[in-house]
């Protein structure tokens, strides 16, 4: 088991390592906007799930897009982490982005329909 401190390390490396190459390399259909948002690994560092809100797009072909392109997602992971092993990645849409979301809403929409006081 490693430490909870080197497991933060390597999530934190792997999602800005996945949020490059999702910027330059893995083509999404126009005004789809997919972000990394957080990377879960186990604690022994040979699992990661890679958690991505989308905006703008159909979650499932998102999700789809990534599925078929995590072979070379994975491979870019291999060479640039100086680590072994490197985590085996999989993809996810992340659910708690959308609580979140939907959360921030009530509240705004909340506060809206209350009046000031005079």
């Amino acid at each position: 088991m490693a430490n909870p401190r080197r497991i933060e390390q390597v999530n934190v490396l792997i999602r800005e390592v996945i949020a490059g190459v999702l910027a330059r390399e893995i083509p999404f259909p126009d005004a789809t906007l997919v972000t990394v948002t957080r990377v879960a690994a186990s604690e022994d560092l040979y699992y990661a799930t890679v958690f991505v809100s989308v905006l703008g797009g159909d979650e499932a072909a998102v999700l789809e897009r990534l599925k078929e392109a995590t072979g070379d997602i994975q491979h870019r992971l291999n060479r640039t982490l100086r680590m072994r092993p490197v985590p085996r990645i999989t993809f996810a849409i992340d659910e708690e982005e959308k609580r979140r979301e939907r959360v921030e809403k009530l509240l705004s929409d909340e506060a809206k329909t209350i009046e000031p006081e005079e």
